[in-house]
């Protein structure tokens, strides 16, 4: 394949609900020929955390988890790339404040992040729209993981739903591995032609999972998608709309 990025940015580790160490992600993807990896624990959400309320995360998960970000950031890999982010749960509820409480100075200070469950009622997600209100606090990468635009349709039309994440400047995730085996449809190429994109296989369980980016690959190849594809090197922060 002729694709220069051989990506994962969506990874989970012991610090969440992930079965592995970075060490050992990075391993695997050393050993799969990744040039790029990200690790991307869950943020604070009652779904994974449950013998601690988001004060008490923060004060405990979040620093040691942004020290090891911060001495990944300062090693060099041969033929790897790693970055550090977190992956957000968009329900508010299942965080305990809005999105203007999340601890920015210390979001800010990540490579990129995730932001899940956006425009998905189905899943308490926040709405498409407000992705414009990123910009009043992101500085990083935005990526939207494992996004399902069969719930976008049941609140925007399609058109618009996917205007909104070209605006804000935000990326989609292609999702590989097993964890998420929704597959974007033919019919959605020319509209993710429009966007930037980045491959995200959800590791969890299996180490496998690092480097299952193969059925990506082949759907950006065979739809002239491979120009779309970024890293949050290249990604810039989220923009308010309508730019």
């Amino acid at each position: 394949m002729r694709i220069r990025l051989r990506q994962n940015l969506h990874n989970h580790t012991v610090f969440s609900d992930g079965r592995h160490t970075p060490a050992q992600l990075i391993e695997e993807a050393i050993r799969a020929g990744l040039n790029g990896l990200g690790l991307s624990d869950h943020f604070f959400t009652r779904k994974v955390f449950h013998q601690v309320d988001l004060s008490g995360w923060c004060a405990t998960v979040l620093p040691q988890y942004l020290r090891v970000a911060r001495e990944l950031q300062a090693l060099e890999f041969e033929n790897l790339r790693v970055w550090c982010g977190l992956e957000i749960d968009s329900c508010f509820d299942r965080i305990g404040t809005d999105l203007s409480g999340l601890p920015w100075n210390d979001l800010n200070q990540l490579d990129y992040l995730l932001f899940e469950y956006v425009g998905e009622a189905g899943h308490g997600g926040m709405p498409l729209e407000r992705l414009t209100d990123l910009h009043q606090h992101c500085r990083v990468p935005v990526i939207l993981a494992h996004p399902d635009p069969a719930q976008w349709e049941e609140t925007l039309p399609i058109d618009r739903a996917f205007a909104i994440v070209r605006e804000c400047g935000v990326a989609v995730e292609l999702p590989g591995g097993i964890r998420n085996p929704r597959r974007w449809d033919p019919r959605d190429a020319a509209r993710l032609a429009c966007v930037p994109l980045t491959i995200g296989c959800d590791t969890h369980e299996s180490i496998a999972d690092v480097g299952a980016i193969d059925g990506v690959l082949r759907f950006l190849e065979n739809h002239d998608l491979v120009d779309r594809l970024t890293d949050p090197d290249r990604l810039g922060p989220p923009r308010g709309g309508n730019e």
